[in-house]
């Protein structure tokens, strides 16, 4: 008989950064002076479990 646990852990960090962004107007899309940026991370945990039986 065997068992196994696997944990896994990925961490993500982004930055993005946009020259002269098309922001939504009232009727058409206007393209804004400038720029806009966009930061963040985002985590993944995963837990597994597996079990494994041998037949003689």
């Amino acid at each position: 008989m065997f068992h196994k646990i696997g944990l896994s852990i990925n961490q993500l960090f982004f930055y993005t950064r946009i020259n002269n962004p098309l922001l939504p107007g009232q009727y058409q899309l206007i393209n804004a002076d400038g720029y806009i940026d966009t930061k963040g991370r985002e985590t993944n945990v995963k837990l597994g479990y597996y079990d494994q039986y041998v037949v003689n």
